[in-house]
């Protein structure tokens, strides 16, 4: 008798990656200054790496965040995703606004305003989750939740953040969502993660003297949360295929 097939279709959670990662910025009389290049790779790589050992099914469609594609995305793509991740740098402006550090067509950094990037979306709800994975990147909280995302993780309006641990926490965040978790569980997850992180713990403010893990772990905010806090984003993530056996009972498990 032939085998039966005991596998299930498994729907992939669709996260959209916007990698910013400009390589200069232009003064106002037309100066270069080089910017600080982001490990934005190293950090999709890790969300990969994670999610397989999870067994989860994770389809990442990542894209240069250029206001020209990220319009054009928005334009053509299905919407909504699962997941908006943008990875790049933000910043304060003299306004005391947030933006966001796009790149323009030759690689100059091009800030993008919550209004523009509300105007990017057309009229429609890009995501069911975003995570602003940027400096400052709170002030643009707004311009997702008033497009309809029930869930924004953000970095305070006034503070900047290690690139360590922007990269632990998206780590630990997406892992537990798709394992299933709540958002406001995975958000305590990717924020108890930077707490315990080994090198963060041993790091100091040399001016507080305070420990970069607390410091840093305070930084990260939960917008929005329309759905209630017990909502979980990813109800699809949970799916797993059924010809993975599970480990055995008493078995060690992460």
């Amino acid at each position: 008798m032939a085998a039966h097939d005991t596998t299930v279709p498994v729907t992939p959670v669709r996260m959209l990656a916007l990698i910013a990662a400009p390589l200069v910025m232009k003064r106002a009389n037309n100066d270069l200054v080089p910017i600080d290049l982001l490990p934005a790779q190293e950090e999709l790589e890790t969300l990969k790496e994670t999610c397989g050992a999870l067994g989860a099914a994770l389809e990442i469609q990542a894209e240069i965040a250029t206001a020209d594609r990220i319009g054009h995305v928005f334009a053509t793509a299905p919407l909504p995703f699962d997941l908006l991740h943008f990875v790049g740098h933000g910043s304060l402006q003299l306004d005391g606004l947030s933006v966001l550090a796009l790149e323009d067509e030759v690689g100059a950094l091009r800030p993008m305003s919550a209004a523009e990037l509300r105007r990017a979306f057309g009229g429609r709800t890009p995501c069911r989750l975003a995570f602003l994975s940027a400096c400052h990147s709170a002030g643009l909280a707004d311009a997702l939740i008033n497009a309809g995302v029930p869930h924004v993780v953000v970095i305070n309006a006034a503070d900047a953040v290690l690139d360590l641990a922007a990269r632990a926490f998206a780590a630990r965040f997406y892992a537990a969502l798709l394992a299933g978790r709540t958002v406001v569980e995975a958000f305590d997850a990717g924020r108890t993660a930077v707490a315990l992180h080994d090198e963060l713990r041993v790091w100091h403010d040399l001016q507080t003297l305070q420990p970069y893990n607390v410091r840093e772990e305070l930084k990260f905010r939960l917008a929005g949360g329309r759905s209630g806090s017990s909502a979980t984003a990813l109800p699809r993530a949970a799916a797993r295929r059924r010809d993975v056996p599970p480990p055995a009972v008493g078995a060690h498990q992460p």
